[in-house]
């Protein structure tokens, strides 16, 4: 099954094959929720040298929860943001996983 879903992955975003609107949806979805997860994240860094009112950790963990993980990692890595706290360090990077998973299942029925 999950060669499946990497074959119709790889064929409809390689090939020149017109994706559903589902599927552009889907894509239109990933780059927005990730997009919001950088702009938290790097907000909540301006915040805190700033000593202003802060994200809370469970809008951020939200936010991952809805495929934005992997802004929200790559915005930690970047702005070195929550990096020593383990439910981020450890959190954060599984729920890139489940994106992943999440992402693939919905590309693959929608096609």
């Amino acid at each position: 099954m999950l060669i499946d879903i990497a074959e119709t992955l790889c064929y409809n975003i390689f090939s020149m094959e017109f994706m559903s609107v589902g599927q552009i949806l889907l894509c239109v979805w990933l780059i927005a929720i990730n997009a919001l997860g950088i702009k938290l994240t790097v907000q909540d860094k301006l915040n805190a040298i700033k000593r202003e009112w802060r994200v809370r950790e469970s809008t951020l963990f939200w936010v991952a929860f809805l495929m934005g993980a992997p802004g929200i990692y790559l915005a930690m890595l970047a702005v070195r943001h929550k990096t020593k706290k383990f439910f981020f360090y450890m959190g954060i990077p599984m729920l890139c996983w489940w994106t992943l998973l999440i992402f693939s299942a919905l590309f693959f029925i929608l096609a």
